[in-house]
């Protein structure tokens, strides 16, 4: 009988253990959203642009904060880098960034983007 009792508080032991590392790492997930980063502060020039309520070009302004924006994203290393690709995602979606708008910036603001701006980039990569 005491061997079923050591397997029962082992397993209620290892379950307490799983449940404690998904619930950390669902809040470390959830962390990396939007806000959190301060992701649109960082690139509140272009929000005209991005969401295409501007028919003007980027501004000068706009391309500087989204170079150190990309600049930052590629400082970052690891798991680090792939928050600071979801948060963007996150921002890009939840301010309505036009894809094709998005994904032209680098290009029009003439910089190499470290990890896109729209919210189909592929974090994975």
């Amino acid at each position: 009988m005491a061997a079923k009792s050591d397997i029962h508080i082992k397993s209620s032991a290892a379950l307490m253990v799983l449940v404690a590392v998904l619930a950390a790492t669902a809040h470390r997930t959830a962390a990396f959203g939007c806000h959190d980063m301060q992701i649109m502060g960082e690139i509140e020039a272009c929000k005209p642009y991005l969401t295409g309520q501007s028919d003007k070009p980027p501004s000068p302004k706009c391309c500087q904060q989204a170079k150190g924006l990309s600049d930052r994203a590629s400082a970052t290393e690891g798991h680090n880098q792939w928050a600071y690709c979801i948060s963007i995602r996150a921002c890009s979606n939840n301010y309505g960034f036009q894809g094709d708008r998005a994904e032209g910036l680098p290009v029009l603001c003439g910089y190499n983007a470290s990890m896109p701006l729209s919210g189909l980039g592929d974090c994975a990569k």
